[in-house]
This record gives structure tokens, C-alpha cells and sequence, in this order.
């Protein structure tokens, strides 16, 4: 459904809280989880390859997928800090990032752009945090922090999971919106 400005439209923040997708929130949180821990040995650390991160591809289809993403992304970190691969501020300061990048996807139309989001904002963010807060600071500097964590989304997101959003488009707008339960941008072009 695409945004029409009236009740029940994707940006009818009520519609996120249904029961069937409240369901697949769940799944895509703990599909999320999954991939972070099966990939622990890359998914934390200044070059990290996320496989989880892929999935941030599911916002553009669907808004409301912010809410399992970013429920996803606080318990890999707490995961990650756990195992002492993360720091504590992770659970802040990632999962913040993944919540905003989330929410910057939404209002684009072009799937390049939107799988920009994650990029920026973690490679500043978590950059950022690396440097500063795992203590970094004394042997990188900032902006191999930055660019470090930034490689690591470009190839998760605008490389993979654009690929894979161009092989599920392949299927027809039936599977999006069926399986994955898409609102919006079925027919994206790039």
C-alpha cells in the first residue's frame, strides 16, 4: 500500500503493532539475532560484515520492519558485549544507529539511496563509538574507524542486499507483498 496520508496508510504507526506484524517483526528480530550470532567471528570489531545488516533492505518495503531490526541488532550486541567482542555503549549507541538508519530508509523511493542510510549513519556512529569509547583512539584514527565500519555495510547492504532485493523483485510484487509482507516500492526500478 502506498502512503495515501489517510488512516491505515505506512505511515500509520498503529498498523505496526498488528498481530501479523508483530509476528514478523518477531521473526525478522530473531532472524537478525541469528545471523550475528552464527557470523560472531564478523559481525563485531571495527571491519564487521554483518549478514543481519542485510535485512535493513526489508525497511524499504515495509516501514514497520524498523521495530524487529532494531530489536535484533540489541540483543546481537548484547551478545557481542557478552563475549567481550562489543562494548556495553554498543547496546546504546548500535542498535541507536540501526533505529535511525532504519528511519532515515523510509522516506525513499530509489533502493540505492535508501541501502545508503545504514552506511552513514553506522559509519559515523559506530565509528565514533569505536574510537572513543573501545578506545581506538590510540592506535586508528577517525577516519579508518569511520571507513572501516562503513566498508563493512556498503558490501552487506547496497552490494548484497541490493542484489537480493533485485532477485526477490524477480519473483513478482506477489511474493513482496505476500511473504514479506511489503506496503510500498514493490515495482522499485533501482
Amino acid at each position: 500500500m502506498a502512503y495515501t496520508g489517510k488512516k491505515g496508510g505506512w505511515n500509520d504507526v498503529r498498523s505496526w503493532f498488528s498481530i501479523g506484524m508483530i509476528a514478523r517483526n518477531a521473526a525478522i528480530g530473531a532472524l537478525y539475532f541469528v545471523l550475528s550470532a552464527a557470523a560472531f567471528y564478523m559481525s563485531y570489531g571495527m571491519l564487521q560484515f554483518r549478514l543481519s545488516e542485510i535485512l535493513n533492505i526489508l525497511v524499504f518495503f515495509n516501514p514497520a520492519y524498523t521495530l524487529g531490526l532494531s530489536v535484533g541488532c540489541l540483543l546481537s550486541n548484547i551478545l557481542g558485549a557478552g563475549l567481550g567482542l562489543a562494548s556495553w555503549w554498543d547496546l546504546l549507541i548500535g542498535t541507536g544507529c540501526t533505529l535511525l538508519a532504519c528511519l532515515l530508509m523510509i522516506p525513499f523511493r530509489q533502493l540505492f539511496l535508501a541501502s545508503l542510510m545504514p552506511v552513514i549513519v553506522n559509519g559515523v556512529g559506530v565509528g565514533l563509538e569505536l574510537f572513543y569509547l573501545f578506545g581506538m583512539s590510540e592506535t586508528t584514527p577517525l577516519y579508518a574507524c569511520m571507513g572501516w565500519v562503513a566498508l563493512g555495510e556498503v558490501i552487506m547492504v547496497p552490494v548484497v542486499g541490493y542484489i537480493i532485493a533485485h532477485i526477490l523483485k524477480r519473483y513478482g510484487s506477489k511474493f513482496l507483498v505476500g511473504i514479506l509482507g511489503a506496503t510500498r516500492n514493490t515495482e522499485f526500478v533501482w
